[in-house]
C-alpha cells in the first residue's frame, strides 16, 4: 500500500486523513463532536502522543497523529510489515512443551515491571478472511504473550498488600509450571533475582541473570546483547513464526518506537533506555520483557561443559541434557549465563 500510495498512479485516488483533521480540531458546521461523534480524537490525543513519544519525529507520532508512512523514520528497527507478521502469525504451543518467562524490572516509579511468557508450537496457516487456524505447516514458531505487568512494588518482600516483584514472579512461576525464568540482572534487577533464589529452595525452577548491555555473540554485528536479539525478533517476525498479541496495544507501540544507528565499522547500536528517557519518552519495559522471554538458552542449558560453575554456593554438574539436568537433585537455583 505504502508503494502504492508514494507513486503516481492513475488507477488509484489517494486520499490523506490526519488527526489534525477531526472535527474536534477543525470543527465542522453543524457537527457535535460530543453528540455525533463522542470517541473522536482531538488536541487531546495529539497532546497526549506528543509526551507519550517524545516529540514530533517520532516514527510513531508520524503514523498514529499525521497519518504518514512512517516506519523508515528514524531508522526504526520493526517496519510496519515485521509488526503485521507478529499481529496475524499464528502458533499453536505444545500442550507438553515447557515454558518460559522473560522479566523486566522497574527502575523508576512511572516504569513497569514487565513479564511475558513463551511457549513453542507449530505456525499454522490461516483463512485469509477468518484469521482462524488452518493446517499446520511443520515449522517451530514462538507463541509470546504478555504475563503480568506492576508498578510501584518493592524488589523482594510478602506484605499482602503489595508484594515484591521476586514474590509476585515466584508464586506465577510455580502457578504456571514455567521451567526455566529469565531475569534483568543489571541494576535493581540483583535485587529481584536474590529474593528468587531464597523463594526457590527446592530449586524447582532455573533462574537465568541476563545483562542486556553485555557482549553480544558477533561483536563485529552488534555493540550488545540486546540490540542482537532485537533484531532476533525482527528476523523471527521476517520468517513469521513469531506470534504476539494483536490487543497486546503498548508493546507494539514500543516496538514501532525503537531505533538503531550504525556506528564505526557498521556495528548496530540500539538506543539505550536513558537515551529515551532523556527525549521524553517512557522506557520500553514491554520490549524488554518480550526478548528476555525469547532469548533462547536451551542449548546453553543443555549442554553445559564440566566443571561449570553453576549455583551460587560454586557447586558443579557435568554435561547433562536439559530434562535430566532440570531433575538433578542439586540443579541450581541461580546461573549467571554471563549475558
Amino acid at each position: 500500500m505504502a508503494k502504492i500510495w508514494d507513486r503516481e498512479d492513475p488507477n488509484w485516488v489517494r486520499m490523506h486523513i490526519s488527526v489534525m483533521d477531526s472535527p474536534r480540531i477543525k470543527p465542522e458546521p453543524g457537527f457535535d463532536p460530543d453528540q455525533d461523534a463522542p470517541g473522536l480524537s482531538g488536541w487531546e490525543f495529539v497532546e497526549w502522543a506528543r509526551a507519550e513519544y517524545g516529540g514530533e519525529d517520532d516514527p510513531r507520532y508520524l503514523a498514529r497523529v499525521l497519518g504518514e508512512w512512517a516506519w523508515d523514520a528514524g531508522n526504526t528497527i520493526f517496519t510496519a510489515e515485521d509488526l503485521a507478521s507478529a499481529r496475524n502469525t499464528v502458533v499453536i504451543p505444545d500442550p507438553s512443551g515447557e515454558t518460559e518467562t522473560g522479566w523486566d524490572i522497574a527502575r523508576m516509579g512511572s516504569d513497569a515491571t514487565v513479564g511475558y511468557i513463551l511457549r513453542r508450537g507449530e505456525v499454522w496457516t490461516t483463512d485469509p478472511e477468518t484469521g482462524k487456524p488452518v493446517e499446520g505447516t511443520g515449522v517451530e514458531g514462538f507463541h509470546i504473550r504478555r504475563r503480568a505487568k506492576w508498578v510501584k512494588a518493592p524488589l523482594f518482600g510478602d506484605d499482602p498488600a503489595n508484594p515484591g516483584s521476586a514474590n509476585r514472579i515466584h508464586d506465577i512461576t510455580l502457578g504456571d509450571g514455567t521451567q526455566i525464568v529469565k531475569v534483568d540482572a543489571s541494576g535493581i534487577g540483583s535485587g529481584v533475582i536474590d529474593g528468587l533464589t531464597q523463594l526457590n529452595p527446592e530449586n524447582r525452577y532455573v533462574i537465568v541473570e541476563v545483562f542486556g548491555g553485555a557482549k553480544s555473540s558477533d561483536p563485529r554485528a552488534y555493540r550488545n546483547m540486546r540490540a542482537e536479539q532485537f533484531f532476533q525478533l525482527k528476523s523471527d517476525m521476517n520468517r513469521n513464526i513469531l506470534d504476539l498479541d494483536p490487543e497486546d496495544v503498548e508493546l507494539f507501540d514500543e516496538l514501532a518506537g525503537i531505533q538503531y544507528e550504525l556506528m564505526d565499522g557498521g556495528v548496530i547500536k540500539v538506543e539505550g533506555k536513558d537515551a529515551i528517557r532523556k527525549s521524553g519518552r517512557k522506557s520500553p519495559d514491554h520490549a524488554d520483557g518480550l526478548w528476555y522471554a525469547r532469548l533462547d538458552v536451551r542449548d546453553l542449558l543443555g549442554t553445559l561443559p564440566e566443571g561449570t560453575i553453576l549455583s551460587r554456593d560454586r557447586e558443579t554438574i557435568p554435561d547433562y541434557g536439559l530434562d535430566e539436568f532440570l531433575s538433578q537433585p542439586g540443579m541450581p537455583m541461580r546461573w549467571n549465563t554471563g549475558w
